[in-house]
């Protein structure tokens, strides 16, 4: 059970880093809460329930461009509910003139999971790095 929600994770966060989010949508919990501690404004610090965290997924999925994982790993923990995810994107960015950046991001995230579904994701990423990734501060 352990190595599915694993492989389930893995193959969720590979689809959203390509754009599309519906492996991650149907992963979550009805009552699923994403947190961004490092998040800085206008950006959410929390999403609560499907619906909301839906949104934001949709929106930042829309919004990536050339955006591939560099490096992926999924840690397990004592707790048979948690696992820690270390991923790095890489992304472009357009920015308001019209240039493009590519940067890496890297983040670590805390995922809590009942029955085989996502309930928490606790993403402690690189809000600078995170900005072109996600290409804008609106997401």
């Amino acid at each position: 059970m352990d190595t599915d929600v694993d492989e389930a994770v893995r193959g969720a966060l590979s689809a959203f880093a390509a754009g599309d989010p519906q492996p991650w949508l149907e992963l979550l919990a009805d009552d699923v809460e994403f947190t961004f501690p490092f998040a800085p404004d206008p950006r959410p610090r929390m999403l609560r329930g499907r619906d909301e965290v839906g949104a934001y997924l949709r929106g930042v999925a829309a919004a990536a461009t050339d955006r591939t994982i560099r490096s992926l790993a999924i840690h397990r923990t004592a707790d048979r509910d948690v696992l820690v995810v270390e991923l790095t994107v890489r992304g472009t960015h357009t920015d308001d003139v019209g240039g493009r950046t590519t940067r890496d991001t890297s983040s670590i995230a805390v995922v809590t999971t009942r029955r085989g579904r996502v309930t928490g994701f606790r993403d402690y990423w690189n809000p600078q790095g995170g900005r072109l990734v996600s290409a804008g501060p609106e997401l």
